[in-house]
């Protein structure tokens, strides 16, 4: 996912570029390839993106972190995946 332009500060469409960001590397459609242009916002897209990669590769080895691992990112997921908002 490439975003690059600039947010609407404290307006509806600015949050919810903010919430398409984050369920997007919660989902897993964001590779973390690429960087925000608006810092704050680059630094918890980057956080996320960790903690997800982290229960990626935890829950695809056979130890007992295994199954809570896939559990949390199963239930991120289906959280992330029932967002109600729809951006334009």
């Amino acid at each position: 996912m490439a975003t690059t332009e600039l947010f609407d500060k404290g307006r509806m469409k600015g949050t919810l570029d903010v919430l398409d960001i984050l369920r997007s590397v919660i989902i897993g459609t964001d590779d973390g390839s690429n960087t925000i242009n608006a810092g704050e916002i680059e630094k918890i897209r980057r956080a996320v993106f960790i903690m997800r990669e982290a229960l990626v590769h935890a829950s695809d080895k056979s130890t007992y972190l295994s199954k809570p691992a896939k559990d949390a990112l199963d239930q991120a997921e289906k959280l992330a995946h029932s967002l109600a908002f729809r951006k334009n």
